[in-house]
């Protein structure tokens, strides 16, 4: 263990800093370098100095020489980040931070053992960082403690572990000055340390607190045979959320873009970051929302996440760019948009006019009132028991109209069965599952199954499922039962 004063940081360049790191046992990776108080990358940055220069930094990360002298040999200006692997570092944020980081420990009647800090480079007093070795397979959540259960009194404190990213003492701080290994004693700060082996073990009753599990090694990258696992929540149940919070945007995004099998990573990433983009949130808040957002697959898809995970930042990075450039406008609630719709008069008389169709008029009409004529039971009847025939008809033909007056089609549209569950959420109050939807359309949209075979629609065929959409995309179906309109 080093006790004296490191040289002047300030006559240090990264490359000589990432290198000492490297020879620790840190694992490093370059960030874009400042130009003045702002990121010199190209997007509106709201991480000045601790922005990742390069994407899957969490993979590619390293301790070899060879790397870190090619990545600061063309980024000669970058500082540097550190991959903490099995250790755990508390990120404390000023002195509410600090003062919850005691509050804490007296919250525990412990105290956390002497160790290795960072102090930031801030003019503000009490930012600091705090090393600690965790046992072998433990892993913990990257987010605020204050998002830990039963912590949320605890803010302006930051757990970074595995797959995080920390700023590594030789950085650059926006105020002027680096980061750097706290030599005063401060913190109960022990210097440097001369390995990664050298940290203090986490102590047990603060990874109690944060819920760290023990993973066995064979389990760490485990792919799902098969069809995977239903995802955690689609969103669906009642959640008292704070409008505009991260959550209730987690909560937005698991309605819009459910996944329900390896490799759709549209729904996985893009998607979701293009939305949170164009509803104007800061880049840093975006990596938040996206980074809960993802952990959510965590042993539950293959490697396919863990690239989505690695490449978030250069998602967020090109699709703000994209943004900037005009080629992204907004983002349209296409299914919400078409259960606004009034619906077209010629599909109101196949409604009344069609037998099989007509018996499912008739049938809802007695259970809800006799007195209900066919155009008011369009508008008045809340669709949330009893017979959903007629509503599931009504969805497909509201989605087809859209089709036809946003884009044009009419022999052919595409169409997703969640824009269907969409549509009877917000135009007739039903909410059912996704069991249910595909019973719902094997009544009236022919398709092949799995093993090409065709099936019939048992009651009235309006569609016909031409191509099979995989990996987030939309089915085509032919326009068959259904007249031609011109909207």
């Amino acid at each position: 263990m080093t006790n004296s004063p490191s040289s002047d940081h300030s006559d240090q360049s990264g490359h000589h800093a990432a290198c000492e790191l490297a020879n620790i046992g840190f694992r490093v990776f370059p960030y874009y370098p400042l130009v003045g108080k702002k990121c010199s990358c190209p997007g509106d940055c709201q991480s000045p100095g601790k922005h990742p220069r390069i994407a899957r930094y969490q993979v590619l990360a390293t301790t070899d020489t060879k790397q870190i002298d090619a990545w600061w040999g063309r980024w000669p200006d970058a500082g540097v980040g550190i991959c903490p692997d099995n250790q755990l570092v508390l990120d404390v944020d000023g002195p509410d931070g600090h003062t919850n980081l005691l509050q804490l420990q007296r919250a525990f009647s412990e105290e956390l053992p002497p160790t290795f800090a960072c102090v930031s480079g801030s003019n503000e007093p009490h930012h600091y960082h705090l090393y600690f070795r965790l046992p072998p397979g433990t892993r913990l959540r990257n987010k605020p403690l204050s998002r830990f259960k039963g912590l949320e009194a605890f803010h302006s404190i930051d757990v970074r572990s595995h797959r995080g990213q920390i700023a590594a003492p030789g950085t650059l701080h926006r105020d002027g000055r680096f980061y750097q290994w706290d030599f005063s004693g401060l913190y109960g700060a022990l210097g440097k340390p001369d390995r990664v082996t050298d940290l203090p073990e986490a102590p047990a009753w603060l990874l109690s607190a944060l819920g760290g599990l023990e993973v066995s090694e064979s389990s760490q990258h485990c792919s799902v045979p098969g069809k995977p696992k239903e995802m955690p929540s689609r969103g669906y149940g009642d959640m008292s959320l704070p409008p505009e919070s991260n959550d209730w945007y987690l909560k937005v995004i698991r309605e819009r873009w459910p996944v329900v099998r390896a490799g759709q990573r549209n729904c996985l990433q893009v998607r979701p970051v293009t939305y949170l983009i164009a509803k104007g949130i800061p880049c840093n808040r975006i990596r938040e929302i996206m980074n809960a957002w993802l952990n959510e697959f965590d042993g539950v898809f293959n490697s396919s996440i863990e690239r989505a995970v690695n490449e978030l930042d250069d998602c967020i990075l090109r699709t703000q760019r994209d943004f900037e450039a005009g080629k992204i406008e907004s983002i349209t609630d296409h299914s919400s948009k078409a259960s606004r719709q009034e619906i077209h008069p010629t599909l109101a008389n196949l409604l009344q006019s069609n037998e099989e169709l007509e018996k499912l008029l008739t049938q809802e009409a007695e259970k809800h009132s006799n007195e209900l004529s066919v155009s008011q039971l369009f508008e008045k009847v809340e669709w949330s028991t009893g017979n959903r025939g007629l509503p599931f008809v009504l969805a497909v033909m509201l989605h087809y109209q859209y089709r036809v007056t946003q884009f044009g089609e009419t022999d052919t549209i595409l169409m997703t069965h969640l824009q269907l569950q969409k549509i009877l959420e917000k135009r007739f109050r039903l909410k059912i599952h996704r069991r249910q939807l595909y019973q719902l359309a094997d009544q009236f949209i022919s398709r092949k199954d799995q093993h090409g075979k065709e099936k019939r629609a048992s009651v009235f065929e309006l569609l016909r499922q031409t191509k099979r959409g995989y990996t987030g995309k939309p089915s085509e179906y032919r326009v068959t039962g259904l007249p031609l309109i011109h909207c």
